[in-house]
């Protein structure tokens, strides 16, 4: 005869519980507690969490704002805390996701991170496979760009690279060491200079960047990019072809159109569509028309273009490039840019640990008095 195991089953439940359904001390009832106390201390494990990657971001900005930010590296103990505080989360809650607000929170925190770093002597936390993947993401992008879209290519008129492209090693190294020298780096901390391949390069970033504002748009609470941020995204770009042709070595058309690939794609999406396309249509297509570009992008976009292009005949690609750094000194885009992301950063609601730690309690975007906060941590017994 074949046992009834659903029916087994059953009866075991049954004899858990006592008369009035509730379970019995022993395994079910402790089940259940561990349960809880597992989705307790996940939680909890999130809002320390959440708290130190935005004490990390404040401090990134706090070093980067100091008077000589290359000497120290003021922001490492605590981030080296915060990414092993997330390793020992992703295997003790089995990879489970952050909500919508920490996770941007930790890739505002990654963002600001690699780029107040990538020229910093000793840590650019960022490895050669991750430079690598970028590169090959920026390169399928392109792609796609020229082989999906209709958009035509940034350059339409290609260089005489033969002739002007790519700079000598010589040229090259003067141009790099001559930023270091404008941005007032030690000699001794120029790491960069002579190590192209291990640094991160603009060009490299401004896919996670585009991701980034994105991801700021998806937190609904109606937050979208302005025209403001269009600016900074076709600085970005402009100063990312700057870098690539006058300190980089790169050369050839690719590179450069590759570079301004960023817009509304203008078709339906496809199946495992990367997540730099999505970014894309979220920042870049008229709200009203999702297969159309926005206006203001579109200019946007071409003024910086033509900033890197001949003015005059007489004029070549080489002095086109050479004036648009003359007119846009990195320094002030890297200032635009820092900016920006404190905005992001100040933008955001504060942890929960961040509004004890202060006294002003928040909810739902709703900032109680100093009086009502003060009570409201007491009776937490905070």
């Amino acid at each position: 005869m074949m046992r009834d195991l659903e029916r087994e089953l059953q009866d075991t439940l049954t004899e858990a519980r006592d008369g009035n359904g509730e379970s019995r001390d022993g395994l079910l009832n402790l089940t259940r507690r561990m349960e809880n106390e597992e989705e307790d201390q996940l939680d909890v494990d999130l809002t320390i969490l959440d708290f130190l990657v935005y004490k990390a971001t404040e401090l990134v900005f706090e070093w980067r704002a100091s008077s000589d930010p290359y000497i120290s590296d003021l922001p490492n103990a605590l981030v080296s805390m915060t990414a092993d505080w997330r390793t020992l989360l992703r295997y003790r809650h089995h990879g489970r996701r952050l909500d919508n607000r920490a996770a941007f929170r930790s890739r505002l925190l990654q963002f600001a991170l690699v780029f107040t770093h990538r020229f910093h002597h000793d840590e650019t936390w960022t490895t050669e496979e991750s430079l690598n993947e970028l590169r090959e993401q920026n390169k399928s992008r392109g792609d796609y760009w020229k082989e999906k879209t209709r958009h035509p290519p940034a350059l339409r008129h290609p260089f005489d690279q033969h002739r002007e492209f790519p700079l000598d090693d010589g040229a090259l190294f003067e141009n790099r060491n001559g930023l270091a020298s404008a941005l007032n780096m030690p000699h001794h901390q120029r790491r960069w200079v002579s190590d192209v391949a291990g640094t991160p390069s603009l060009h490299c970033l401004l896919p996670l960047f585009i991701e980034l504002t994105a991801a700021r748009v998806t937190l609904d609470d109606d937050w979208l990019p302005t025209s403001e941020w269009f600016d900074l995204a076709g600085q970005f770009m402009l100063q990312a072809v700057i870098e690539e042709f006058l300190q980089n070595g790169v050369y050839g058309a690719d590179q450069f159109n590759t570079v301004f690939a960023f817009g509304c794609p203008g078709i339906d999406r496809w199946a495992e569509e990367p997540s730099d396309v999505t970014a894309m249509r979220r920042l870049f297509c008229d709200e009203n028309n999702p297969r159309e570009q926005n206006r203001d992008w579109t200019n946007v976009k071409r003024r910086y273009i033509n900033e890197l292009l001949p003015q005059r005949s007489s004029q070549s690609s080489l002095q086109a490039i050479q004036g648009a750094q003359q007119r846009y000194p990195y320094s002030a885009f890297e200032r635009h840019l820092l900016s920006f992301l404190k905005y992001l950063h100040d933008g955001l609601i504060k942890p929960d640990l961040a509004q004890v730690e202060e006294g002003r309690i928040n909810i739902d975007g709703n900032e109680l008095s100093e009086a009502d906060s003060r009570e409201m941590i007491r009776r937490m017994e905070l």
